[in-house]
């Protein structure tokens, strides 16, 4: 008898469980049902939908003109509206406490034989000419160079390479145009082609270049110039493919001053995608910029002084070469 009495206990109990059980699935049911009806899209949204939505990106209420002449600042939103050949037009937010461009961009403009120029005001010439070299321009008559009005360059003193290991090599070509350049009556300046990973090796390069300038004079500044590379080989990646931008603008900043605490001027080397959005310029305001722009029209928002502008032919060089002002300030 008990035992019957538990068995019809248990057989109860389950079948209560059961029941439950279905009553939840039968409520789940329904509100899936309910779910599938509130999120059934038509084919073609209500016109009133789609006004509203092409109200977010109408250009006049974001004041994106359909092609800018240069640069765009939105001082309202804080944004620079600028152009990369990769992305096409994008916006960048404004840093504040960094110098912007104090030059009036219209007096920048090329002479008779096709090179950058900077007018001051009064539209007297306030800019100096020169180039940038290396082994890859090999040997140069530095003679012909001042010749054809070239005031000052900049000698590629040293590379890191890109693959793993880095290693650190000299210019092959940098002590003969050093003394070349000098001896022509040319100043001169020095630039490391950096791919540090790491403050430390920044601090590494700078130290090699220390090394290696031994006490030589230079009229302008060593220049830490660190850029992206391409290597074009799906099977190579280059070591600073996963650089951060915090431990690039500290590198930068570890670089300028070692240089600076040996007695020479220290420069930062950069492009505006660079600028924009890899370094930190707050952090980098105590050192000058070379800046790189391929254009005759100057559209950069922040301070520079060097422009890199372009490239072109120079007596006693051959090839192309780049071509650089430094603006007098």
């Amino acid at each position: 008898m008990i035992t019957l009495c538990l068995t019809a206990a248990a057989v109860f109990t389950g079948y209560v469980y059961i029941h439950n059980l279905e009553q939840q699935l039968g409520l789940e049911r329904n509100r899936i049902s309910d779910l599938e009806d509130k999120n059934t899209v038509s084919a073609e949204p209500a016109a009133d939908e789609y006004l509203d939505a092409i109200s977010l990106i109408d250009e006049e209420e974001l004041n994106e003109p359909a092609t800018p002449a240069s640069d765009m600042v939105d001082i309202d939103r804080g944004k620079i509206l600028t152009y990369d050949s990769y992305v096409g037009y994008s916006w960048f937010p404004v840093l504040s406490g960094v110098r912007t461009n104090p030059y009036d961009n219209s007096k920048f403009r090329k002479n008779s034989e096709g090179r950058m120029e900077y007018y001051d005001k009064n539209g007297e010439l306030s800019s100096y000419f020169g180039i940038d070299v290396s082994s890859h321009q090999g040997d140069i008559d530095w003679d012909a160079v001042r010749s054809d009005g070239v005031e000052f360059a900049i000698l590629r003193i040293g590379v890191r390479g890109y693959a793993e290991e880095g290693n650190i090599k000299l210019d092959d070509k940098f002590i003969q145009n050093y003394e070349g350049a000098h001896n022509a009556g040319i100043d001169v300046g020095v630039y490391f082609y950096s791919q540090a990973i790491s403050v430390e090796e920044a601090i590494d390069e700078a130290n090699f270049v220390l090394e290696q300038l031994d006490g030589r004079k230079l009229e302008y500044p060593v220049v830490f110039d660190w850029e992206p590379v391409d290597t074009y080989d799906p099977d190579v990646t280059p070591r600073t493919e996963d650089v951060m931008p915090g431990t690039l603008t500290l590198g930068a900043q570890a670089f300028c001053e070692t240089v600076k605490d040996a007695g020479y001027e220290a420069m930062i080397y950069t492009n505006k995608k660079m600028a924009y959005i890899k370094y930190d310029l707050r952090l980098l305001e105590n050192y000058p910029k070379w800046l790189a722009l391929y254009t005759d029209e100057m559209t950069y928002y922040y301070d520079f002084d060097m422009w890199q502008y372009g490239f072109g032919n120079v007596d006693g060089v051959e090839g192309d070469v780049d071509l650089d002002i430094a603006i007098i300030r």
